[in-house]
């Protein structure tokens, strides 16, 4: 057994990798972080194939992270769309390579996880792993696509002896295949205290997932991925596969420990260019090996502690230039900083004596959880936000919507509507409230505990009169005004409208509401016309929401939804490739299901 770790690190990240029992590694992981964009791209890959193809595809697919992180297409894709080119141009590659090979077939898994601001998304390939943590609680696993999972979901065979199920490595899904993989997608909204651990399969048959959480939030995450890869590969014996581990912990004070982390980094490098070690001659690689030498062995802890005297010195200094804002320490953060993310190591950070210690939600964030019907989570978080930003008016006027009586705000008689198609308490707002953030009086108004849902074909109560209503603390309403009537409208003209009010919302920074409007408007009328600026690109975005919710259903096996979904994609527009390949796949799978 090979018992050598690899450690490689990143601020809140420590990944590591093993050979265990095997002769060869054909584990391949990266971390790779961009401090000014506050995102990180983690990717793991378990290469399969023999003559050394296995090890030529994991370092295929870690080449392509890396050529499309640098390329930086992430910043204006959204996350799922970024990790789907990803996969599907690792596959590429792999078959690419396999074209020069004479003996074997380079195929492989991929899991890869990107954190960007408060939000999680991942992706996976095969039977590589991704476990979401909050504290003790695991929220959640990625699914693998193996015949052994395909049993546990039959019921055939109960998911503790998945591990060592005899079908446990015949996998379904790959990289490096005659067809386009089917990829998986996962996504969450990243809370203080939550972990993540990506591993290979040679990681997971031997540590359960009660392990991998427990060493996921020890303080020394080097020491805690020293202590699972050892315990992986000593279970494992002789015969044990390759181990791959990466773990990462989310903030417990949102920006404040990235930035601390930055700050050690360019603390760290300041102290070293003083002392003359950063030579322009020298590789940056081999300043990285030599940085990793000194602030881990025991006999440089003396050279460790007179390097963050150094460091200390100048703190008080680069504090009063952030503060500023000055150009020298931007110029300082240029010239420790590198075009590629650095490999360093984070110490601990730790918060001021009486510092928050909970992430600021964005309002729209919180919004998000109202529409859902959150609504004490949502008031919580409301008065966070407020005592941060006291003079935001909406959202002032949203915690009032929340908290005031509904019938005093509105008044008590009412009339009934009945939901048409397309309908929806935001529509409706605007329609006989005049403002279509007034959905969730509105919602309230009726006892709703989701503003989201409104069935087609449910009645509804309008007020007959309500008041222009100034929503501010501290200020009057004006006199009731009649509630107009509603007023029947033809599925062209409503369409139209709708599409209208999604564009106002846009303009005015409610990206989700306005693609929920033009959700609305394309159920009304699929060949509704672009009209409008920015009609064309919320349409495409739109779409592309569509085909990622599809996906996920895909990936539950709810094939028949998905290829729903997929129709009404296609419906708007026929020409939308992916929906059209992903289709046929569903179609494909689901008729091979049937087979078993």
């Amino acid at each position: 057994m090979d018992k050598q770790i690899d450690f490689s690190a990143v601020p809140l990240v420590a990944a590591g990798r093993a050979r265990g029992g095997r002769a060869t590694q054909q584990d391949e992981l990266v971390c790779l972080h961009d401090p000014a964009a506050d995102a990180w791209l983690l990717v793991l890959a378990d290469g399969m194939g023999g003559d050394g193809a296995g090890e030529l595809a994991a370092a295929g697919v870690i080449q392509v992270a890396r050529q499309l992180w640098e390329q930086g297409g992430w910043r204006g894709q959204p996350g799922a769309l970024f990790l789907e080119t990803l996969c599907q141009e690792a596959h590429a590659e792999l078959r690419r390579r396999g074209q020069g090979l004479a003996g074997g077939e380079p195929h492989s898994t991929v899991v890869a996880l990107l954190l960007r601001g408060d939000r999680a998304c991942w992706a996976h390939v095969g039977d590589s792993r991704l476990y979401h943590f909050q504290g003790r609680r695991c929220l959640g696993c990625t699914e693998d696509h193996s015949l052994a999972q395909l049993k546990v979901r039959r019921g055939e065979l109960s998911a503790d002896r998945l591990a060592t199920d005899p079908d446990q490595h015949r996998l379904l899904r790959g990289l490096g295949g005659p067809q386009p993989p089917l990829v998986d997608h996962g996504g969450a909204m990243l809370r203080p205290g939550q972990t993540f651990a990506l591993c290979s399969d040679g990681v997971w048959e031997h540590l359960t997932a009660r392990e991998l959480g427990r060493l996921s939030r020890r303080r020394d995450q080097r020491a805690a991925l020293h202590q699972a890869l050892g315990l992986a590969v000593e279970r494992g014996g002789r015969d044990g596969d390759n181990v791959a581990l990466i773990f990462a912990r989310v903030a417990r004070t949102g920006g404040m420990r990235r930035s601390a982390g930055r700050l050690w980094a360019a603390l760290s490098g300041a102290a070293a260019g003083r002392r003359g070690d950063a030579t322009p001659e020298r590789p940056r690689r081999e300043l990285r090996q030599e940085q990793w030498r000194h602030m881990t062995s025991g006999h440089h802890m003396k050279d460790r502690g007179r390097r963050l005297g150094q460091a200390l010195r100048l703190a008080p200094l680069l504090a009063v230039l952030g503060v500023a804002g000055c150009a020298q320490f931007n110029a300082l953060k240029a010239k420790v900083g590198a075009s590629r993310p650095s490999v360093v190591v984070t110490p601990p950070a730790t918060a001021p004596a009486g510092t928050a210690t909970t992430q600021e939600p964005s309002f729209t964030s919180i919004v998000d959880e109202l529409q859902l019907g959150h609504y004490a989570e949502g008031e919580s978080a409301l008065r966070q936000y407020l005592k941060q930003h006291p003079g935001d008016r909406p959202a002032q006027a949203m915690l009032r919507q929340l908290t005031a009586d509904p019938r005093q705000m509105l008044g008590a008689p009412s009339g009934t509507y009945v939901v048409q198609a397309g309908d929806s308490y935001s529509s409706l707002a605007a329609r006989y409230l005049g403002d279509p953030g007034l959905f969730l009086i509105l919602a309230r108004y009726n006892g709703s505990t989701n503003p989201s849902v409104l069935r087609l074909g449910e009645t509804v109560r309008l007020p007959l009169s309500a008041k222009r209503l100034s929503l501010a603390p501290g200020t009057a309403a004006s006199a009731a005004v009649p509630v107009a009537a509603p007023v029947a409208e033809s599925a062209a003209v409503k369409a139209r409208r709708l599409q209208k009010e999604s564009l106002t919302l846009l303009g005015q920074g409610h990206k989700n509401q306005a693609l929920a409007r033009l959700d609305q408007a394309l159920q009304v009328d699929p060949q509704l016309e672009p009209a409008g600026t920015g009609a064309a690109a919320l349409r495409r975005q739109l779409l592309a929401t569509y085909h990622q919710r599809a996906i996920v259903l895909y990936r539950d096996q709810h094939l028949d939804q998905a290829i729903a979904l997929w129709d009404r994609v296609l419906a708007i527009d026929p020409h939308y490739e992916p929906a059209v390949i992903y289709r046929a796949r569903a179609l494909d799978l689901k008729a091979r299901l049937k087979q078993f």
